[in-house]
């Protein structure tokens, strides 16, 4: 039996584009492999990568428009 799958989103603090960086639950030596990750909008990070707000796997953080961002 497989446990269900929720997503573990982030957020640029740059561009404040958010993306979901993993499925948990996952071993914690791959996750932090994955959760070392560049913004895919601006290239921005790691270091400016944060856990965005989020619920039972839902993300919470307010709408931002990235049109017209630049890349």
């Amino acid at each position: 039996m497989s446990e269900a799958k929720q997503p573990f989103w982030v957020k640029c603090g740059a561009c404040s584009h958010t993306w979901t960086a993993a499925y948990l639950p996952m071993e914690a030596h791959v996750f932090a492999k994955v959760a070392k990750q560049c913004c895919p909008m601006c290239g921005n990070g790691p270091k400016n990568v944060f856990i965005a707000k989020q619920k039972d796997g839902v993300l919470t953080e307010p709408a931002v428009s990235t049109h017209g961002a630049g890349v």
